[in-house]
């Protein structure tokens, strides 16, 4: 494991250099540190060799270059490490230098800090660093004109004279140039060109000579003298980065110079290929010549960088997402703690959980460690972490919550959109924040447009179910798992997310304003409506899906009513009829309270749905009651645990779905009924509106179910233990999931606390579910395969099933006839499935295109036409009109057939 680090950052000063006084053992960077510090021991132990000047053309590389992006500390990296050098020198210990011996024995002058906003069209690296030296020099001469005895002053100011003219004449080319040419120009001006030649030699010796003889550079007899540069982000002036970066490969890679840079590399071989571009610009307009010009130019770059900063000589700062075994330490200016925080293993632990404390919003995690919110980069970090350590701590005050959420939010728009988003992005997305009249219908929209462009995908099938309007929740979560599954660009992946903030946002504020009807409204009723399924396994040697399955209303009334209250004759007496009436509770009935409990009991387990002419289910919320106005019964019901999470976060909303005001219950009497409910099971209620209003919880929730819902079969008698113990393994999944994501300990999650007779404190969900199934089980065995209407359904919607899979581009075409030559019912519905798989087929190799639902619902309705005299007699001959049908629907889709 490794060693503990830490982030210190003091209060007020988060957006400042951190330069540390004394490097700790315990500080982020401590191996890059030690890393440099090892370069450094290399770059000292070379020592001037003073024979055969001439020979020598090129010295030891003296550059050491703390790497990284934008914001991950390389430069209060580099100003930490060259103070430590200078502190080094002077006071000869360190713990980084430990093991340094040439550094131990050498003494450094005062640094000289270059700035990138100097590098200007009239000042380059050279000019700052000899001016600087003299300002040195002048300042102490000036302080104390006694300092330096006269010998030494003049030849350092000689030395300066000799250096000085040499830059000028390197800074005027064309002055150099006229004398170049001028044939009847003084012999003299020869003198002139060798000193432009000589200028690495004349600040070696300038160097030298200001080491010797400078008071305030702590001399030691037999240390070596060396001179200490930094340069912080040399690649950020792009336009003079090339000429800076060719003088300091000229003249300052020499003798007893070291000069540590804060760079990004990638950006510094960016500016050299511009100015390659630029200077063999004639030659890529060639077009044969261009083509390889163009990779020897990119070639060229990482060359020339690699050889003014050599790969061993770069030390890469570790990414802020990448750091793990770190406390973050929040500090005022008096050195007391405002934040501990050591919450986690990484970096991105401590900031998520940081995040969820201050707000309850919790986000998650990728497999590999990767959350698209969370900052790349120490500087973002640091904003973010300023932004949450200004958060009032909630101490469970859903005020406080709102007023943190409303902070984060302020952060996100204002800043996390614009660091992470194209403009047009951040304005559609900051439109939505501000009007959310139509958020689900607008999210959609855009979710789906940027899925449509990017070709970095898998593609998915179209849904089998609908939503009752279009500004639908469960569309929007449809939407974000097709991002999390299918697609994998990282930017439309990042896209994708800054929606799921969005969301976790508008849902936590219903939570911590405590606007439940809200809540339950923005969902529609539902999390993943058809996205539900396989969160149970189905029941073996049936079509029933415990997830979600169709029960007769009444059925399902009296399955709970008798499972509540054995002892009461309070459900419907079942007939043939297929339409029931339900009449107003008297309010002497002294059955009154069992029936209301009964009908919440249903309310909670179900959801109402409809239909289309296209076979499609369409999940229905405030279109359809369980209990019309006139008293009549909604004939089925789905049947789903996913009700049950929704139903729990607002009960009140049961009130409205069942339509209770027609039972003749007022809301005030129902009102004090569940709030009974509410106060018994508070914190099951709590734990479930955390659940339902993190997004991140939602998604997460399914992938960890599907890895836990097996049955074992061993010892299990019959479907209907098999379907309890399958509801048990989901509430323990729940109760396993909020342990380890929220910390909340659920003794019996699968019991909801209700006194419903003789006494009795609690009921159990899984035992009540389970017979629901087996209720669905029994139902599904007593309807007769014989039956046409349910034939023709079943074989109308196998129909529309094939019009929308695109699974078939590998199946083979099938003949289609253009007209009925045969024209029975059996031989039209022949070439009728014929055609569907060809449709199927070209779809599926034509992704880019769309059989829209309009077209799937005509098709299926003349595929009934033809089954209604199909079921009754196969050779039948179909009516003129019916082949005339035919004969146009062929040909509207002959391509699919070709």
């Amino acid at each position: 494991m490794t060693a503990e680090r830490q982030i210190v950052i003091i209060k007020g000063e988060e957006f400042k250099l951190s330069v540390k006084d004394k490097i700790s053992e315990k500080d982020i960077f401590y191996d890059q540190y030690i890393s440099a510090a090892r370069m450094l021991d290399d770059i000292v132990a070379v020592r001037e060799n003073t024979s055969d000047l001439w020979c020598d053309t090129e010295y030891e590389n003296n550059i050491i270059a703390f790497c990284g992006e934008r914001g991950e500390g390389k430069s209060s990296a580099m100003i930490s490490f060259v103070k430590a050098v200078y502190e080094c020198g002077k006071s000869g210990t360190d713990s980084v230098f430990k093991d340094c011996e040439n550094v131990k024995n050498a003494y450094f002058a005062e640094p000289i800090v270059i700035d990138p906003s100097m590098l200007d069209g009239v000042h380059n690296v050279l000019d700052i660093v000899i001016a600087k030296l003299y300002k040195k020099f002048k300042d102490m001469y000036d302080a104390d004109n006694q300092v330096f005895d006269a010998y030494n002053r003049e030849k350092l100011l000689d030395q300066f004279q000799k250096v000085y003219k040499s830059v000028s004449l390197i800074n005027n080319q064309d002055k150099m140039l006229d004398d170049e040419y001028d044939y009847e120009g003084n012999i003299g001006k020869l003198s002139k060109l060798g000193q432009s030649t000589e200028l690495k030699k004349e600040l070696m010796e300038l160097v030298n000579v200001y080491m010797n003889i400078m008071p305030s550079v702590n001399k030691a007899k037999g240390k070596s003298g060396n001179l200490l540069i930094a340069i912080d982000d040399l690649d950020l002036c792009s336009f003079h980065a090339y000429k800076m970066s060719e003088q300091i490969r000229k003249y300052l890679i020499i003798p007893n110079v070291v000069i540590v840079m804060a760079i990004r590399s990638e950006q510094l071989e960016m500016c050299v290929r511009e100015k390659n571009f630029r200077k063999y610009k004639a030659t890529l307009s060639i077009g044969k010549q261009a083509e390889g010009a163009f990779e020897e130019i990119i070639s060229m770059s990482e060359r020339y960088v690699a050889k003014l900063i050599p790969k061993a000589r770069r030390n890469y700062l570790p990414n802020v997402r990448m750091m793990h075994n770190v406390k973050i330490l929040y500090r005022d200016q008096s050195g007391n703690d405002l934040l501990n925080m050591n919450l986690g293993d990484s970096v991105n632990d401590i900031l998520l959980q940081l995040i969820y404390k201050k707000t309850g919003m919790m986000f998650l995690q990728d497999k590999s460690g990767k959350n698209y919110f969370l900052p790349d980069n120490l500087r973002d970090m640091i904003n973010i972490l300023a932004v949450l350590a200004g958060m009032e701590e909630p101490h469970e005050d859903n005020t406080i919550y709102y007023e943190n959420i409303r902070k984060f939010s302020g952060y996100y728009e204002r800043q996390w959109l614009f660091g992470n988003m194209e403009l047009k992005e951040c304005r559609e997305i900051q439109r939505l924040m501000h009007d959310q009249t139509q958020l689900h219908e607008n999210t959609i929209f855009l979710l789906e447009l940027c899925h449509r462009l990017t070709e970095k995908k898998i593609y998915t099938f179209p849904v089998q179910f609908l939503p009752e309007t279009s500004n639908s929740f469960f569309r929007v979560m449809n939407w974000m798992e097709v991002f999390h599954i299918n697609v994998f660009g990282e930017e439309e992946k990042k896209y994708a997310y800054a929606f799921r903030i969005l969301y976790t946002i508008r849902l936590n504020e219903f939570i911590r304003l405590e606007q439940y009807d809200e809540l339950v409204n923005f969902m529609g009723g539902y999390i993943w409506a058809g996205n539900f399924q396989n969160f149970l396994p189905y029941v073996g040697r049936s079509l029933i899906d415990r997830s979600r399955f169709i029960l007769p209303t009444v059925c399902t009334f009296n399955t709970i009513a008798k499972a509540l209250y054995p002892n009461k004759n309070i459900g419907f007496v079942e007939s043939a009829e297929s339409q029931y009436y339900v009449a107003e509770i008297l309010k002497q009935d002294e059955d009154r309270k069992a029936k209301i409990v009964s009908w919440v009991l249903l309310g909670l387990l179900s959801n109402t749905y409809q239909i289309n002419p296209s076979y499609q289910t369409i999940y229905t919320y405030e279109m359809i009651r369980v209990i019309f106005s006139n008293h009549a019964v909604l004939q089925n019901l789905h049947i789903s645990l996913e009700n049950y999470i929704v139903g729990l976060c607002n009960l009140k909303s049961l009130y409205f779905k069942v339509n209770m005001g027609d039972l003749g219950i007022d809301l005030e009497e129902f009102e004090m009924i569940v709030e009974e409910i509410q106060e018994s099971n508070k914190e099951m209620i709590i734990a479930y509106r955390k659940f339902a209003s993190n997004v991140d919880i939602i998604m997460e929730f399914k992938e960890y179910c599907s890895k836990r819902r097996e049955i074992k079969e061993s010892g299990l008698k019959d479907d209907l233990e098999r379907s309890e113990t399958a509801v048990k393994i989901y509430f323990n999944n729940m109760k396993g999931f909020l342990k380890e994501f929220f910390g909340i300990q659920l003794e019996k999650p699968d019991y909801l606390k209700l006194k419903y007779e003789d006494g009795k404190s609690e009921i159990s969900i899984s035992r009540l579910y389970a017979l629901l199934v087996q209720a669905g089980v029994d139902r599904e065995e007593n309807i007769s395969v014989q039956d046409g209407k349910s034939d023709r359904e079943r074989l109308v919607k196998e129909f529309a099933t094939k019009l929308r899979d695109r699974t078939g581009a590998e199946v083979p075409l099938e003949r289609v006839s253009s007209y009925l030559v045969t024209k029975t019912a059996r031989n039209a519905k022949s070439h009728m499935d014929n055609l569907a798989s060809n449709i199927r087929r070209y779809y599926s190799m034509h992704m880019e295109e769309r059989l829209e639902e309009v077209q799937i619902s005509e098709l299926c309705s003349y595929y009934g036409k033809i089954l209604d005299i199909f079921l009754i007699n196969p050779v039948e001959e179909v009516s003129e009109d019916l082949c005339r049908e035919y004969k146009t629907v062929v040909k509207r889709y002959q391509k699919t057939c070709q």
